[in-house]
């Protein structure tokens, strides 16, 4: 397997265990939150598009993550817009949050919803460190 894959599909095994040990099968439900999924991914991509072209950015990917790694295009490159990736991921994440709270704290009449929200908006900044970390990092260390 591919080092800069696999260090990622080792933490999601390892933390679906774990949470499936604690929780259940029902443990996904907690972490598919098609709303913070569509920010956090949207938004990263948003960030690197207007520092990147599109092009440069499928090429990073395409030489951070599959087997033929640094050998096609410029290993460079693909590092910096890697790193990149991973600083907007831990950016987004915290922004995705703050909104959320801001949402929340706006809507606190509703005290039945309130931890369930506030959850949600912690997620956010856990998908950012994520895919910063665990994602993007390792990638980025390969390249260098």
């Amino acid at each position: 397997m591919n080092k800069a894959i696999g260090s990622p599909a080792m933490f999601v095994l390892l933390f679906w265990t774990v949470g499936v040990e604690m929780e259940g099968v029902r443990v996904l439900r907690y972490f598919v939150n098609f709303d913070v999924l569509a920010l956090t991914f949207g938004g990263v991509f948003l960030l690197l598009w207007s520092a990147f072209p599109l092009r440069d950015i499928l090429a990073a990917l395409r030489c951070g993550f599959t087997e033929e790694g640094p050998s096609t295009g410029d290993p460079e490159q693909a590092a910096r817009i890697l790193a990149y990736a991973a600083e907007c991921s831990t950016g987004i994440g915290v922004l995705v949050a703050i909104l959320g709270l801001i949402l929340v704290l706006w809507s606190a009449d509703d005290m039945v919803q309130l931890p369930r929200r506030a959850a949600v908006c912690l997620y956010s900044v856990l998908l950012g460190q994520l895919l910063a970390k665990v994602v993007f990092g390792p990638a980025v260390k390969r390249l260098r």
